[in-house]
């Protein structure tokens, strides 16, 4: 009951913004295709077969391990007036050594094949241009873009644990998982219009729910700066970005969790195609 709730309140929210605008399809079509990289540390549990292990590395941990790869994403997003859709994907590999079980019993180095893939439909509530002053030389207020979606996040995780002793008896193993699933999210974000090249945007969604996920949070903060690419009007991005997901699959020996925080810095670019 809580999940369709949910879903309903955002639909709902969603066709009562379509419907207070005249026309919210009225203006031009707008197709923008972003780049990111991201570098996330690891916080969290991870159990695999019934074997739980506390995961905390760094970015820089993560990075000096030879099977890591920094996450690579992109989107694509389509805009028509105040109404939109994206499709959001993102593949990363991590590997995080000298794990520990509980009291210390067993050791293992740990390696995560990660993608996600997310699409959601946005409606713009708020669309307020910046003020600049009657010179143009100076802005009186910010502009500010706000957004509201809802849609769906598909998740899927490898894992692989090389057990490299348990206790005293240096015994080897390599335990194995592959899990996925789809949350339900739904968010908002906001960009402001600084000056005539800086920007800011903040964007944040929760979901799971129960669905997929016990429950999934995203987030990420960025500071842009607008400039020109082969006459296509494009923007760099820098910030942080934030990922939580709380997963929980079978019982006993068959257990698998997934109860992590991926966090790090991440850079990016976006190109406005048309």
């Amino acid at each position: 009951m809580r999940l369709s709730g949910l879903i309903c309140g955002a639909i709902i929210c969603l066709c009562a913004g379509l419907a207070r605008a005249e026309d919210p399809l009225a203006g031009d079509w707008h197709l923008d295709l972003t780049s990111y990289l991201w570098a996330p540390s690891l916080n969290g549990n991870l159990t695999v077969r019934g074997r739980e292990f506390p995961v905390n590395a760094s970015f820089i941990d993560i990075l000096k391990d030879s099977d890591s790869l920094i996450g690579i994403e992109g989107r694509l997003g389509l805009r028509k007036g105040r109404v939109g859709v994206y499709v959001d994907g993102l593949y990363n590999k991590i590997g995080a050594d000298n794990l520990s079980g509980p009291f210390g019993f067993a050791k293992a180095d740990a390696s995560v094949n990660l993608t996600f893939i997310e699409s959601a439909v946005y409606y713009d509530l708020i669309d307020l241009p910046r003020q600049k002053s009657p010179d143009g030389q100076d802005t009186w207020n910010w502009g500010i873009e706000t957004d509201v979606y809802a849609g769906a996040r598909y998740t899927n995780l490898g894992v692989t644990l090389d057990l490299k002793s348990i206790g005293k008896l240096g015994i080897n193993q390599t335990r194995s998982k592959n899990e996925s699933w789809v949350d339900p999210i739904v968010g908002g974000r906001i960009t402001l219009d600084l000056s005539d090249h800086w920007k800011a945007y903040l964007d944040n969604n929760i979901g799971g729910f129960g669905a997929g996920s016990k429950l999934a949070y995203s987030g990420i903060a960025l500071v842009g700066y607008q400039f020109t690419l082969f006459g296509l009007e494009s923007t760099a991005w820098a910030g942080y970005k934030a990922l939580y997901q709380d997963y929980q699959n079978g019982s006993g020996k068959d257990e698998f969790r997934w109860n992590m925080w991926l966090h790090g810095p991440v850079i990016g670019t976006t190109i406005r195609l048309f």
